[in-house]
């Protein structure tokens, strides 16, 4: 039969074709192999050659570390050669640098322990200039205590310094700075408080050379801390003191003797809560040009201290209240700066001024229902011919445009002061982009300084920019030439104003310039 022929040449067939597949892939593998042995060999190739660069890699880094170090060490023998060719009063001039340099920190009343070491620092340089920074005293004139020295080792460190520091000072002028306001100086028997009494009078038997004094007494007993104050302080130029709001302390009896010290290069004095006066016998201050004082003092002896220092006077700041106005004329030829937080004393019962600045150009208000009445109006005709700035903090509204209208020639505004935020309601912007004619037609310039905008998504200062820089100039342009309205043309906005506030205004402010 055919059959079993034809299935057996099938299977045939199929043979042929299993056995060709076969062949192909062995072919396959032994190419694959062959690859892959290849691979395996560069692989070991290349191994052998990234632990070479390794190695390389490494004697390089240990050769440029040694250069970097022979470069360095060659600096510094380079340095110390052209240092140690420097006279002796050069190497003081570069340590009087150091000990001068700004310390912001100063102005807040905070230890700053860099300035405190400094000196030490210095004198650890090399022996020369040990040396030199021996003797020289003016690197050893910070005289200061951290906030809190709780243990006894530190505080015995601390005391050391300060004794050492007066001992090396020799008799250059001291720079004081102490917040004792952590610090309860009436318990005797407390040995805290006996070795701050310790440190405060050592600083104290050195008053005749007080330079730049800032104290902030503790809520002590008594008064007796502050007596260094009633003897003279011939080098005092800045003096800044802070009282506990004790009744001790505000005592009207208890205060009596605590006058102001002779101190006839006094610059800058600060007063808050300290309760001194001016004695009837004072000499008078012929460099005092800054004066601060906040809830201190009666208005006779602020007046009395006022008439010693006129002659000098450029910046006065004043924050308390007073009984009622004054009838005293005070005339101060060159304050350029007043701050008031206060009632306005020198607004007579009949409505005029009694106090005479010719040169007043800057003025810093508290804007508020109690500040802006008839009293202000008053003042701020009366200045309107030299005041060009204006600061105002706590709240600005609408209703206050009327009143200071009167500053014809104010050019620069700010809004919020360091210590004081402001809350602007945007209706006063309104009022002045809109008022005809225009209110303060000379602004070229608006400061946010710690500013809460009411409401948040108010665009009054975005109208106010476009009704001043718009051309022709708003209102008509009919309007007199020297009425017209200045361009607005700076605008520094807080961090917190909103985004298209800010993009919008400077748009404003780039267009037609």
């Amino acid at each position: 039969m055919n059959i079993p022929s034809t299935l057996h040449a099938a299977w045939k067939d199929r043979i042929v074709d299993d056995q060709a597949t076969v062949d192909d892939a062995t072919t396959q593998l032994l190419a694959a192999r062959h690859e892959c042995q290849l691979a395996e060999d560069a692989l070991a190739l290349a191994a052998a050659k990234v632990e070479h660069l390794k190695a390389e890699v490494y004697l390089l880094e240990q050769r440029q570390s040694t250069a970097v170090e022979q470069l360095a060490r060659s600096r510094s023998a380079s340095l110390r050669i052209v240092v140690s060719n420097l006279p002796d009063d050069v190497v003081r001039c570069i340590f009087t640098c150091c000990a001068e340099l700004p310390d912001a920190r100063w102005t807040a009343g905070l230890f700053n322990r860099e300035r405190a070491t400094l000196p030490f620092s210095v004198a650890a340089v090399c022996t020369r200039w040990r040396r030199v920074a021996l003797d020289y005293g003016g690197l050893w004139t910070y005289m200061s205590l951290p906030d809190t020295c709780p243990e006894k080792s530190k505080r015995d460190c601390h005391h050391g310094r300060i004794k050492q520091l007066l001992s090396r000072s020799q008799t250059s002028p001291l720079d004081v700075l102490l917040d004792l306001s952590e610090f309860d100086l009436t318990s005797a028997n407390d040995t805290f408080d006996v070795w701050m009494i310790k440190v405060f009078t050592s600083m104290c038997h050195h008053a005749d050379r007080w330079r730049r004094v800032n104290i902030v007494f503790p809520s002590a007993r008594t008064r007796d801390i502050a007596a260094v104050f009633k003897g003279p302080l011939p080098k005092l130029t800045e003096l800044s003191l802070r009282g506990p709001d004790t009744e001790e302390w505000l005592d009207l009896e208890v205060q009596q003797g605590s006058f102001l010290p002779h101190a006839p290069l006094l610059e800058a004095l600060d007063l808050s809560l300290t309760g001194m006066a001016v004695s009837s016998a004072h000499e008078g201050f012929r460099s005092l040009a800054f004066i601060k004082v906040s809830d201190d003092m009666v208005a006779e002896s602020l007046l009395q201290l006022l008439e010693l220092s006129k002659t000098t006077l450029q910046v006065l700041d004043l924050d308390f209240r007073f009984s009622g106005p004054s009838s005293y004329s005070l005339s101060l030829p060159h304050l350029h700066t007043l701050k008031l937080d206060c009632e306005l004393f020198f607004v007579t019962d009949t409505k005029s001024i009694s106090l005479h600045a010719p040169v007043l150009r800057a003025l810093t208000l508290r804007s508020s229902d109690v500040m802006v009445d008839e009293d202000l109006s008053v003042l701020l005709e009366h200045v309107s011919a030299t005041v060009t700035e204006l600061t105002l903090h706590e709240s600005v509204e609408s209703d206050f445009v009327e009143t200071f209208a009167r500053l014809r020639n104010l050019s620069h505004v700010v809004f919020g002061t360091k210590d004081s935020s402001c809350i602007i309601y945007d209706g006063f912007f309104v009022e002045l982009a809109t008022r005809s004619p225009p209110v303060w037609p000379r602004l070229q310039s608006i400061a946010f300084y710690n500013v809460i905008l009411s409401p948040p998504s108010g665009d009054g200062i975005v109208q106010l920019v476009a009704a001043r820089n718009a051309s022709p100039p708003m209102p008509a342009a009919e309007m007199d030439v020297s009425e017209r309205p200045c361009r607005i043309r700076d605008v520094q906005l807080g961090a917190d104003a909103q985004k298209w506030t800010i993009a919008e205004v400077q748009r404003r402010l780039r267009s037609n310039s």
